[in-house]
């Protein structure tokens, strides 16, 4: 079948959709629905994306929510995490995802072209908030599913990360790697899993200190 097909991320950045936009400082975690950057809903914007997903498989659209929804989301996922560990598989504190992403998961509806629910990023379930900090991880396993065709990961990083202390998200096949995302604040990805790739976080290290990341996954 020869070599896996290498997945090219495309960045949209805000300021490059429409310098007509603002962010409004409206919608939330808490009392109303996790917003968008209203820009990135414009005509022109929505067929970018909608190529370059069709074209690579993955796009990574950064400064995704509005300053006022990733406040929101911030206090509303500061507290409440449960330790979630099993030796040799994965390690990282899991807390349920309250905040309505309604908006954002049909914006990524119609981007993908798929109404199907989306799936979870390897150990780690859809719908669900996970925060990585030192020590933790997720490891590939004999138990960890592999994709079947078309399966569509989404997920929003709400924190800074310096990136010399790990966490980044890789795919896998038959031992090779086929993507590797790294950690950005407010970057929304959206993946299509290649079939028979599996994925995982790989370890943080000390010189992430006391600091961590978290990454909303929309279902």
């Amino acid at each position: 079948m020869g070599e896996p097909r290498a997945v090219i991320l495309r960045i949209v950045k805000r300021n490059a959709v429409s310098p007509s936009g603002r962010d409004g400082g409206r919608g939330g975690a808490k009392g109303g629905a996790v917003s968008l950057d209203p820009r990135l809903r414009e005509p022109q914007a929505l067929a970018a994306l909608r190529t370059a997903f069709r074209r690579d498989g993955a796009i990574a659209i950064s400064g995704a929510l509005t300053a006022a929804s990733l406040r929101a989301l911030h206090a509303a996922t500061s507290r409440g995490f449960t330790r979630t560990f099993v030796p040799d598989r994965y390690s990282y504190g899991a807390m349920p995802l309250h905040a309505d992403m309604g908006g954002i998961v049909s914006f990524v509806e119609s981007i993908t072209g798929s109404s199907s629910k989306m799936s979870g990023l390897g150990a780690i379930p859809a719908g669900s908030v996970a925060r990585f900090g030192h020590g933790d991880y997720t490891l590939l396993h004999d138990n960890l599913p592999v994709a079947p065709a078309h399966r569509i990961v989404a997920f929003v990083v709400i924190d800074d990360w310096d990136a010399s202390s790990g966490g980044d998200i890789v795919w896998t096949r038959d031992g090779e790697t086929l993507l590797r995302l790294s950690i950005m604040k407010n970057i929304l990805y959206v993946i299509r899993e290649e079939k028979g790739s599996r994925a995982f976080v790989k370890y943080v290290n000390h010189r992430a200190g006391r600091t961590s990341f978290r990454l909303i996954l929309l279902s």
